[in-house]
């Protein structure tokens, strides 16, 4: 009967030590997740949407949050491919793609680039661009 036991448990477990392991590999996780925050700001930037930006941006950046929100109203934007990563020392994330914005008859293109975050009450924060050097 053990052995009956045994030999029925040790497919699944293979399959799980294949699947990740014991899922205490936090950094992939955090990394995507600080992409994915960055991710997400922009997208709600772009789409004016005032709670999703202030929902992403981190504490230093609250006194921006109005020009933040608004920065694309008024006109119409849209992202173009992007794709964004967290940086070695995960505390900053960078994308590819653009915003492209049309004012008026006039198209606009603003390239993503690289970008801060930051860890606030355990959640990942936008916290703005990163400057030259930074990286």
């Amino acid at each position: 009967m053990r052995l009956l036991l045994v030999l029925l448990i040790m497919p699944f477990a293979v399959l799980l030590a294949a699947c990740g392991g014991d899922g205490n590999d936090e950094s992939a996780g955090a990394d995507d997740e600080a992409a994915r925050v960055v991710e997400r700001y922009l997208e709600a930037k772009v789409a004016g949407d005032f709670d999703g930006v202030r929902d992403n941006l981190c504490a230093a950046m609250e006194a921006d949050l109005e020009r933040e929100a608004f920065s694309f109203s008024g006109v119409e934007a849209q992202i173009n491919d992007m794709a964004c990563r967290a940086d070695d020392d995960a505390l900053t994330v960078t994308c590819d793609g653009q915003i492209e914005a049309l004012y008026g008859a006039d198209t606009r293109f603003f390239e993503l680039t690289t970008y801060n975050v930051t860890r606030e009450d355990g959640v990942w924060r936008w916290c703005g661009e990163a400057a030259d050097g930074e990286q």
